[in-house]
């Protein structure tokens, strides 16, 4: 009688064991880099919105500083900013903060809630400048 060879039963689940646990491994590291992609995506976004904001305040003339600063008027950075900004964040909010002890030290912070719906934040330090 001639001898047949192959795989047994155990040998053949093991392998699919193996190939399934290779593939979920494979999906898990697909699935945290598309995340860290779009974190590193939305970091850009943010930082670039805190820049255009401090290059509009560098720009920015004495009077409308001083509304900036509340002390003539209301002047919000975060309104002004929705209606400059194509693309915003998810549930995006700039805050400018200006230290009373130096009115030249700006603080500029960006808010969002990232694609997990975790709070990110990201701030920008700077000085205005006389021209």
């Amino acid at each position: 009688m001639k001898k047949i060879s192959g795989f047994t039963l155990i040998e053949v689940m093991l392998a699919i064991a193996l190939l399934a646990g290779a593939i979920v491994a494979l999906w898990s590291i697909l699935n945290n880099c598309s995340y860290l992609i779009s974190h590193a995506r939305e970091r850009t976004i943010a930082l670039n919105h805190a820049r255009i904001i401090s290059e509009e305040i560098e720009n920015a003339s004495n009077t409308t500083l001083a509304y900036a600063r509340g002390l003539k008027g209301a002047l919000t950075w975060d309104a002004w900013a929705k209606t400059l900004f194509a693309r915003t964040l998810s549930n995006e909010q700039v805050s400018v903060s200006f230290t009373v002890t130096d009115p030249d030290h700006v603080t500029i912070t960006t808010s969002w809630d990232d694609i997990k719906g975790h709070n990110c934040s990201i701030k920008l330090e700077t000085m205005i400048t006389n021209k």
